[in-house]
């Protein structure tokens, strides 16, 4: 009868054993998912954030190009009225050197 009972409580503790290891093998595993899962969304969270900085500095070097571009022509038509101004300009003094010319070949 002692046997018994010592065999029936080795039982129990065998019993209580096991399932104290399948609920720690349990706490385990879902301790891992949670790590796996809070690592996952720190990964998506960083991504998302460096994802917003590249736009952001996309939409940054658009700008400054697209301001480039206006003052490259802005410098162009400018450089343009310059030469033509120049165009004019040595014209006109080509005109009077050879009046310059003239007046002094008369007066000789």
């Amino acid at each position: 009868r002692e046997f018994k009972k010592h065999s029936e409580d080795s039982k129990s503790l065998s019993d209580k054993q096991a399932h104290q290891k399948e609920i720690l093998i349990r706490l385990t595993t879902e301790k891992a998912r949670r790590v796996k899962e809070h690592s996952e969304a720190s990964e998506l969270h960083r991504t998302s954030v460096n994802l917003r900085r590249a736009k952001m500095e996309i939409q940054r070097l658009e700008t400054e190009a697209k301001r480039s571009c206006q003052r490259i022509i802005a410098l162009q038509a400018e450089l343009r009225k310059l030469k033509e101004e120049k165009r004019t300009v040595m014209s006109e003094f080509r005109r009077c050197k050879n009046e310059f010319r003239r007046c002094k070949n008369e007066l000789n």
